[in-house]
């Protein structure tokens, strides 16, 4: 669903775990070339693949270390990440790999040259090193033109496959690139953006809760429990589980560049292939269809990406707003339950609402 564009038709994007079938696929195809270099080829499997997109959330969500998928319109092409991520002296490593029939197109160089913008401008580092074979031309070669400096040779460092093998050590400061910022988004148009929320929106989400507290109490019950910034810090925490243990995910809406709300699924019943979702926008946002274009993005990923077959919804009867975006996207109403939540002092009677994968257009 997120993406880092490199150029049009070529973009990194988040792994899932039905992507471990191509990755395995491109693998297969291009043993003799990857094996060269790259060690865990001979063991490579379906399930050692599940098993490296599930530790990759895992590294993610505590900000460890981040692996993305390179794709070439539709097609997974080569695998990128930024491993030993150091925030404390804001360092890390990158390393990356591309299918054989892939090779010599300048592909690998416009994915790195993306990925160092995105860690320095959005993850605030001040280092990335790239270490490679001595005899890895390619990869010297995009270190060179990126503007890596050559630090030296760490001798004989790892084994592969019984030959122990020296690497060059290369890195780059922030100070030293030029690229533009970037970050992993999906756009809604119109200068509109779905983020998946991290540590470092926490000050931007606690802000826009409270400056907007009349607005959001009306219908949140955990607005009034939000008064400092560990609220929202540990409220981020929890959807980062969420999303490393493949059950949903938050994401943050933003327009021209200001934190404007909140989308996300609660859960993800995979036997079932069910989940539920809501979101909540700024009083200044509102009105603008933010909240339906949002919605269609999440939509499309619950159904079309993750395959899932029903989705519900519910909103107190009074929030009018909220019912007239639930039925613009073609929900169903099921049931009404009475007294539902207790808000401000009384009970709220809730509609709830479903939508089904055929039904969704």
């Amino acid at each position: 669903m997120f993406s880092l564009p490199v150029e049009e038709n070529l973009e990194l994007r988040y792994y899932e775990l039905h992507h471990a079938a191509l990755l395995f696929n491109l693998i297969d195809q291009s043993r003799v070339h990857l094996r060269r270099y790259l060690g865990f080829v001979d063991q490579t499997t379906l399930l050692t693949l599940e098993d490296f997109i599930r530790r990759s959330r895992e590294k993610y969500a505590a900000g460890m270390g981040c692996n993305f998928g390179i794709w070439l319109g539709d097609r997974l092409v080569g695998n990128i990440g930024l491993f030993d991520i150091n925030s404390r002296n804001q360092k890390c490593e990158i390393g990356y790999w591309l299918g054989q029939p892939f090779c010599g197109h300048g592909i690998m160089t416009k994915a790195v040259s993306s990925l160092l913008s995105y860690a320095f401008g959005e993850l605030g580092l001040n280092r990335v090193q790239l270490c490679c074979a001595t005899d890895n031309r390619a990869s010297r070669r995009i270190a060179q033109r990126l503007g890596f400096s050559l630090e030296g040779i760490a001798r004989e460092d790892r084994d592969l496959r019984g030959t122990r093998v020296s690497h060059e050590v290369w890195a780059v400061l922030k100070k030293d690139w030029h690229g533009s910022a970037s970050h992993f988004a999906k756009s809604l148009g119109d200068g509109a953006q779905l983020r998946l929320l991290e540590a470092r929106h926490a000050e931007a989400l606690f802000a826009v809760v409270d400056t907007n507290r009349p607005h959001l109490r009306r219908y949140l019950p955990w607005v009034d429990s939000n008064t400092t910034l560990e609220y929202s810090q540990n409220f981020i925490k929890t959807t980062l589980e969420q999303f490393k243990n493949f059950d949903g995910l938050v994401a943050g809406i933003w327009q021209d560049w200001q934190f404007a709300g909140v989308l996300g699924m609660h859960f993800i019943d995979w036997q079932h292939r069910d989940t539920e979702f809501g979101y909540w926008l700024a009083e200044p946002f509102t009105g603008r269809g933010l909240a339906t274009r949002a919605s269609k993005a999440v939509l499309d990923y619950i159904f079309l990406e993750l395959n899932l077959q029903r989705v519900t919804i519910a909103h107190a009867l009074e929030n009018t707003a909220s019912q007239k975006v639930i039925e613009r996207l073609g929900f169903v109403p099921e049931t009404i339950t009475k007294d539902a939540e207790k808000l401000n002092g009384r009970f709220h009677d809730w509609q709830k609402y479903s939508l089904l994968r055929r039904e969704w257009r």
